[in-house]
């Protein structure tokens, strides 16, 4: 990650980004696509966050960068979830 991280290409589009949501807290993560078990649980945290401080929502940004393995990836019935909660989330973020 260390060397995805500090890539010209990836520090470029961090500055966009932080340009982009001046003002908010970033809160990054990077996951391979075969380590995606864990992105599910991220996404579930940055959702229960919002549902305890929806006042949060206008403060931070959850980005999740996914690096590809390489390999044929292959999704599961984890992606429906990972969906449901991002659609969830979307519908928190428009309330407030």
């Amino acid at each position: 990650y260390q060397q995805l991280m500090a890539a010209e290409t990836t520090r470029n589009r961090m500055a966009e980004l932080e340009k982009t949501f001046i003002g908010k807290k970033l809160l990054v993560a990077v996951d391979r696509l075969e380590e995606k078990k864990g992105i599910p649980h991220k996404i579930m945290a940055f959702h229960k966050m919002l549902q305890r401080n929806p006042e949060l929502a206008s403060e931070c940004v959850y980005l999740q960068i996914v690096e590809s393995s390489g390999s044929n990836d292959e999704y599961t019935g984890e992606d429906e979830q990972i969906q449901a909660y991002y659609n969830d989330t979307q519908r928190l973020l428009t309330q407030v």
